[in-house]
């Protein structure tokens, strides 16, 4: 829900392709996090005994004390939309929304609660194909944060050095996803750089999944695996909002990417056995097959998108073809003047 919060504040308030470089920012905070959890864990846990709780109870308590705190204050300034933003200015809030209006199309812009966009949202194929993309993902990532200081012990080192050789893919997947979305913004375009960096990741498995003795190998293929496969989280949600037209419609469809892209953290839980190790084959070829599955759904997504333009700019009067003002105004990203991001 958290995810979904942000997606919807940055919608709010950022142009269509500057929102890569805001959710990058955001997520890239998460990849730091997943960088120096084991030092910060490490530095908590060693309050075991203080005031009689134990570490994991000191864990808890700090890491959720600070989350509480900033959720609460979040509410107070956080505003839905730029229209109640009260830290702003009348003529500020006019700026806010007339970017926003002239970004997304007047008949794309709404900030009201609309049933007939509902409706299109379940109705919208680029929608589930943009659900299984980052359920792809989603179990790629987590089992990836999840498992890597296993996944280097698997390679020979102890648990301190895996510890803090888990750190730079991390790093490097925050790396990653600033210049991802720098270059998007740059060139106007999504889905070229996902599928470049789902390349990259697989790339990364097929060192660790091919036998071989070197150790230094394996954690490069490691290294690589991060570099690609955390920039892929933002890269792909602002592909999916930035191609749907109205508040309502925006908010489900991404509700829906997001609600099953979790359920995907159920499933990474499962990637790496024990059982598997040290070599852990059967997760790296799991991670392997969903990256390649992820890729060709992209590429797929891609030429939909790519040849929906085509239609409206050909023949755009098809798509108005017997609707009143009312309808036309409701077509959201379905109107003519609506061109989809690649």
């Amino acid at each position: 829900m958290v995810a979904w919060g942000i997606v919807m504040t940055i919608m709010a308030f950022v142009k269509n392709f500057s929102q890569l470089m805001t959710a990058s920012l955001f997520f890239a905070g998460a990849a730091i996090a997943g960088a120096f959890n084991s030092f910060l864990a490490f530095s908590i846990t060693s309050l075991d005994g203080k005031f009689g709780l134990n570490g994991w109870q000191w864990l808890f308590m700090i890491d959720g004390v600070v989350t509480v705190i900033i959720a609460f204050l979040s509410y107070f300034i956080f505003p839905d939309y730029a229209e109640t933003a009260t830290w702003l200015t009348e003529n500020e809030r006019k700026l806010a929304i007339e970017r926003i209006r002239l970004d997304t199309g007047e008949s794309a812009y709404s900030t009201h609660f609309d049933k007939f966009q509902i409706i299109q949202a379940f109705k919208d194929l680029k929608i589930y194909i943009f659900m299984v993309i980052y359920f792809c993902i989603v179990v790629i990532l987590f089992s990836f944060a999840f498992f890597i200081p296993s996944i280097v012990n698997g390679l020979g080192f102890n648990t301190v050095i895996s510890q803090l050789l888990s750190s730079p893919p991390f790093i490097f997947g925050c790396i990653s996803s600033i210049i991802i979305a720098k270059l998007s913004g740059r060139y106007k375009v999504y889905g070229p750089y996902l599928i470049f960096n789902l390349l990259i990741s697989m790339m990364g498995y097929i060192l660790l999944i091919v036998p071989s003795d070197t150790t230094s190998l394996k954690y490069i293929g490691a290294c690589i695996a991060g570099l690609g496969i955390f920039a892929c989280i933002p890269t792909s949600l602002t592909w999916l909002t930035s191609n749907l037209a109205g508040d309502s419609k925006r908010a489900v469809g991404s509700a829906m990417m997001i609600a099953w892209g979790n359920i995907g953290g159920v499933v990474s839980g499962q990637l790496y056995r024990s059982s598997d190790a040290p070599a852990y084959k059967t997760g790296h070829s799991v991670a392997l097959s969903l990256l390649a599955v992820a890729v060709i759904l992209s590429i797929i997504q891609y030429y939909l998108l790519n040849r929906a333009n085509k239609y409206k700019l050909k023949d755009p009067e098809r798509f108005l073809k017997g609707l009143n003002e009312e309808e036309v105004m409701n077509l959201g990203d379905l109107h003519p003047s609506f061109i989809y991001s690649l």
